[in-house]
């Protein structure tokens, strides 16, 4: 009875470890590599000075590592991570807006947009593909 206790336990750690490396490979970029990556966007439309691509780093960094604590979280109310994200994206889009000057910050705003079209568009090819899954 013991060793039926003991291979269940040690069966149940296999499937959640080989889960939890399936999730981290799948999202392994950290949050400094995900505001480098955001950073490098910004800068190539954006053509950032040295002084304003170290600020724009900070904010990114910022936004990015709150976005994984909402991530991780557990929301009290339905809809609460959807408001926290919004405030975080727009306290972002402030900060960054303080920083560029407007020339750029319509190049910023261009690329945003865009940035959510892909979104969209990524949105509505999953709900497509389980649309046809159910089928």
């Amino acid at each position: 009875m013991r060793l039926l206790k003991a291979l269940t336990v040690i069966a149940l750690l296999i499937v959640n470890f080989s889960a939890f490396a399936q999730q981290t490979e799948k999202n392994g970029k950290t949050p400094e590599e995900k505001a480098k990556q955001h950073l490098k966007a910004i800068n190539k439309e954006c053509s950032l000075t040295n002084d304003q691509s170290i600020k724009v780093e900070q904010v990114l960094l910022n936004t990015q590592t709150k976005l994984e604590a909402l991530k991780s979280s557990k929301p009290t109310q339905k809809g609460e991570k959807i408001k926290e994200l919004k405030a975080i994206n727009d306290n972002q889009t402030t900060e960054i807006s303080k920083i560029l000057n407007p020339e750029q910050y319509v190049k910023y705003q261009a690329l945003v947009e865009k940035q959510k079209e892909k979104i969209r568009n990524r949105l509505i090819e999953r709900q497509n593909k389980n649309v046809d899954l159910a089928k």
